[in-house]
């Protein structure tokens, strides 16, 4: 996967303290619709776990494009990231994220982040992030440890 410079900064770290072997982690970028209407997903990145490995446990600061997370809507923007897997825990920098789609009728997005691991069904190792309203470059500061 190639880096890219692009400027908006998100400081999000999350430890998973590992109880089983390493697992791929699936980050979905979700929008807030409010009371009524169920969010709805603007996109995902699946790191898979051969891919930290190879790096010897450590993915440097990477811009990763999102996918599809759902088969409905069109979906636009990148998630920078970092890993770092030590023996008891994969910790997970989101550094930015930049260009996200325009959800709302103003043109803009109340974007949050949720981490899991995957096989995880039952979403029982997962971490949320905070909502940031109107914006499609949101910038966080958070630490998680799941």
């Amino acid at each position: 996967m190639t880096s890219l410079s692009l400027s908006p900064s998100l400081s999000l770290s999350w430890c998973s303290n590992l109880s089983q072997p390493l697992q791929d982690v699936e980050v979905v970028v979700w929008e807030v619709r409010g009371k009524l209407l169920s969010d709805q997903p603007l996109g995902k990145v699946v790191l898979h776990r051969d891919a930290i490995k190879a790096e010897k446990g450590v993915l440097h600061e990477q811009w990763f494009p999102l996918l599809p997370a759902d088969t409905e809507g069109s979906v636009s923007g990148e998630v920078k990231l970092e890993l770092v897997l030590t023996e008891k825990a994969l910790k997970i920098h989101l550094v930015s994220a930049d260009n996200l789609t325009a959800a709302d009728v103003n043109g803009f997005s109340d974007p949050y982040v949720v981490f899991h691991l995957l096989p995880d069904a039952g979403a029982h190792q997962e971490a949320k992030s905070k909502i940031k309203k109107k914006t499609l470059h949101p910038k966080y500061g958070e630490k998680f440890e799941l």
